[in-house]
C-alpha cells in the first residue's frame, strides 16, 4: 500500500506584510525617532547667524530646540542681541528669556510662503539708551532697508498670526532729553483680539512721569484697513495727557479720529 500522500499547507499571501511596507514603516519610525531624540542645538549657530543678518547685530543663542509637526515650533533660548559698535563689548541691546515661533509647514510646502500662526516672548527686555558721543542703540539701519524691500513686495513677505509677550520690560535713558523711565509691556487676551499693555514711571525732562497705555494688537499695526484703537494717559510733572481713539493707518498716522485732553502749566500757551 503505497504512502498516503502530503501537502503542504499554502502560504496565506495576506499573513505577510510586503517588504517595502516594512521598509516604509521602519524608516517613518527612525525619522521619528530622529526628530524626537536629534540634538538641534547642532543648527543653533546657522540660526544666530540667519537673525544677526537683517539685524545688522550679533545675535547669540544659549539653546535651540525643533518640535516637527504639520505646525513646527522652533525655540530659542537665552536670546540675546548686541549693541552697535561705541558701546561696551558685554553690554546688551535685549535679551529674551524664551522665544517660541510656530510655522506653519503645510502652508510652505503648498504656496511656498512663509506663514507664521503665532510668536511667543517670554520676558523680553529692553536697554534702550542714546549716549551724548553716539547714535541710540535702538536704529537699525539694515533691518530698515530690509523692511523697505520686503514692502515692495508683499506677496513675499510672511504672513504673521499672533504675538505674545509675557512680562516684558524695557529701560530707556535719553540724557538730551533728561529721560530715565522704565516701561513693562506684555499682552492681554480681550474680547475681539488681543491687545498691548504698556505701563511707564521715570523721569522726562526732568519731571517724574507716569503713564499707562492700551492698544490693539501690535501685528495689526500694519493693517490700514483695520483701524487701529488707542488709550494713553499721562502725567509728566504738573501737566496730564489722555489721548483715545482710533488711527486708520497707525505707522503713517493717517485717519486719526481722536480726543486730546490736556492739562497743567506745561500746556496754558498751547490753550491761549
Amino acid at each position: 500500500m503505497s504512502d498516503p500522500m502530503t501537502y503542504g499547507c499554502p502560504k496565506n499571501p495576506r499573513g505577510r506584510l510586503p517588504r517595502w511596507v516594512i521598509a516604509a514603516g521602519l524608516f517613518v519610525i527612525a525619522i521619528g525617532l530622529l526628530a524626537v531624540f536629534w540634538d538641534w542645538n547642532w543648527f543653533r549657530p546657522l540660526v544666530a547667524q540667519q537673525a544677526s543678518a537683517p539685524l545688522g547685530r550679533t545675535v547669540t543663542l544659549r539653546h535651540f530646540d525643533l518640535h516637527p509637526g504639520r505646525q513646527l515650533v522652533a525655540v530659542a533660548e537665552g536670546v540675546e542681541i548686541a549693541n552697535p559698535e561705541g558701546f561696551p563689548a558685554d553690554s546688551r541691546f535685549a535679551t529674551i528669556v524664551r522665544l517660541a515661533v510656530t510655522i506653519d509647514a503645510m502652508a510652505w510646502l503648498r504656496t511656498r510662503r512663509l506663514v507664521i500662526p503665532a510668536i511667543v516672548l517670554d520676558r523680553p527686555t529692553i536697554d534702550a539708551q542714546e549716549p551724548a558721543d553716539s547714535a541710540a542703540n535702538w536704529m537699525f539701519p539694515a533691518l530698515a532697508s530690509a523692511a523697505g524691500s520686503a514692502a515692495a513686495d508683499q506677496q513675499a513677505a510672511p504672513k504673521i498670526g499672533n504675538l505674545q509677550i509675557n512680562d516684558g520690560a524695557a529701560h530707556v535713558v535719553v540724557p538730551r532729553l533728561r529721560a530715565d523711565f522704565d516701561i513693562a509691556i506684555a499682552t492681554i487676551d480681550r474680547a475681539g483680539g488681543g491687545q498691548v499693555k504698556l505701563e511707564a514711571h521715570g523721569t522726562y525732562a526732568g519731571q517724574p512721569i507716569t503713564g499707562q497705555a492700551l492698544g490693539g494688537a501690535l501685528l495689526s499695526l500694519r493693517a490700514a484697513t483695520q483701524p487701529y484703537p488707542i488709550d494713553l494717559r499721562l502725567a509728566n510733572g504738573p501737566s496730564t495727557v489722555h489721548l483715545a481713539g482710533t488711527v486708520q493707518n497707525p505707522l503713517a498716522f493717517a485717519g486719526a479720529d481722536l480726543a486730546l485732553e490736556v492739562s497743567g502749566p506745561t500746556w496754558r500757551c498751547c490753550s491761549r
